[in-house]
């Protein structure tokens, strides 16, 4: 004898689909928060836009530099609006990377002191180069002349007179920062290309890390320690040797250690680090062991 496969009852349709409609009232926000998070990873954060800069102005002016000797060179159209192109989709993502990140930029520059320090002379004019651009007729005319879908993907759908607003916003932060940066001391600067450059011989304290290692180990033993584990010091040595600055970038969470570890650091006979047989002012990052 068989048994009939029992029927579903009416209403089993209507539970799958609340069941449905549950699992989309879930995804909705998900989905709009990974749309979001890919809005912010494409333009990226207020330290990124900072330490970009001088290199994203000079690509900028070469760009520019390029499309406007094509034309003087009567270069093809099709080349022309090529270069031209280019040089729009540069500068309006980097005007969209700073309307993404203005509100911070409003706070006190100097909290980004050592982002400056790689802006050389060269940076500056770079500087000024954009500020004149930004305030000509030629870019007032291209953002003027900005489509529906170009300020959706670079401005998130501001309206013309906003984007055109972009412009005092711009120029009143280049002429701060300018400002900050030639504050900044002179042994403090550094090429704006040594962030890309890598020394041949590191900086060396002493005749070693041993040789640190080991001060650090004697401060130490004139404390109560009781804790294990690793601090680690960020340094910034000159070409003379002498440390400019040292933070704790991993700390051991007690005072007296972490300023044991400062001392040590800020206190040895430092060799600075050297590149093609010459002196090169970098950062060094010092690990320094605890134990009981």
């Amino acid at each position: 004898m068989f048994l009939k496969k029992p029927k579903h009852p009416p209403n089993s349709w209507s539970a799958v689909r609340a069941v449905l409609l549950f699992i989309l009232v879930l995804l909705v926000p998900m989905l709009a928060q990974a749309q979001v998070g890919k809005r912010v990873m494409r333009y990226g954060d207020t330290i990124r836009f900072i330490s970009e800069q001088p290199v994203s102005m000079q690509n900028l002016k070469d760009m520019h530099k390029f499309w406007q000797q094509a034309i003087a060179d009567k270069r093809e159209p099709e080349k022309i609006d090529k270069m031209y192109g280019t040089f729009e989709k540069s500068i309006l993502y980097h005007t969209g990377f700073f309307a993404h990140v203005a509100d911070s930029l409003a706070d006190d520059l100097s909290i980004f002191r050592e982002q400056l320090e790689y802006f050389d002379q060269k940076s500056l004019q770079l500087i000024d180069w954009y500020l004149s651009y930004v305030q000509s007729e030629q870019w007032q005319e291209m953002f003027t002349m900005l489509s529906d879908a170009q300020r959706q993907q670079y401005f998130h759908n501001l309206r013309p007179e906003e984007v055109l607003e972009l412009r005092s916003k711009q120029v009143d932060f280049y002429r701060i920062l300018k400002n900050v940066v030639a504050q900044i001391p002179a042994r403090f600067r550094r090429n704006r290309m040594d962030r890309f450059r890598l020394y041949d011989t590191p900086p060396i304290p002493g005749t070693g890390f041993h040789e640190l290692q080991a001060a650090f180990s004697d401060r130490l033993s004139k404390l109560i320690v009781e804790v294990e584990g690793v601090i680690l010091v960020k340094a910034f040595i000159a070409t003379d040797g002498q440390v400019l600055r040292a933070q704790v970038q991993q700390p051991s969470g007690i005072a007296e250690i972490d300023s044991a570890a400062l001392q040590t650091v800020q206190q040895a006979n430092w060799q600075p680090a050297a590149r093609q047989g010459k002196p090169y002012k970098t950062d060094v990052l010092v690990p320094l062991r605890i134990w009981d």
